[in-house]
């Protein structure tokens, strides 16, 4: 039986730090926006009823990025091999990310309401780009994985 070379696994101490703080930041992002945009949402809802739907959208983004992290973070679960969920999630935060920069950035926002969710709407950026860097990493660690060569000559693709 031929062996496959194991430099290349994931299981590498440095890929699971690696991996670990990736999913820690993006709870952590997650948290702050579920944070900004559900008190927002509680404070200036009756005033500014448009503004309501990108908010629960924002909150929804967040608890399906928390909860798909915190999965990713079982120690056992090659997280890499779910890199298409990675970007579903990229697109959602990207258009989580335009449609909040439309609004807040670029008209100024509804009252009081501007300074807070300017900075959501950058927090809303740095989310989107952990989540594309999660699922290039990701494809990247499926195409190496897939295209590995065996231990005892490094010719035969196994």
């Amino acid at each position: 039986m031929v062996e496959k070379i194991t430099a290349h696994r994931t299981t590498t101490p440095a890929i699971r730090i690696l991996r670990i703080l990736l999913r820690s930041v993006q709870i952590l992002v997650a948290l702050i926006i579920i944070g900004i945009y559900s008190h927002e949402l509680r404070v200036y809802h009756s005033s500014h009823p448009s503004s309501k739907s990108s908010i629960i959208y924002a909150i929804i983004v967040g608890v399906l990025s928390i909860v798909t992290a915190a999965v990713y973070l079982l120690p056992n679960l090659a997280s890499h091999k779910f890199c298409p969920w990675d970007a579903v999630l990229f697109i959602l935060w990207a258009a989580l990310f335009g449609v909040t920069g439309k609004v807040w950035v670029d008209k100024g926002g509804y009252g009081g309401m501007g300074r807070n969710m300017r900075a959501g709407t950058w927090i809303n950026m740095v989310g989107m780009l952990l989540w594309f860097a999660s699922a290039v990493g990701g494809a990247f660690l499926v195409y190496r994985e897939k295209h590995s060569r065996s231990m005892l000559t490094g010719r035969a693709v196994v």
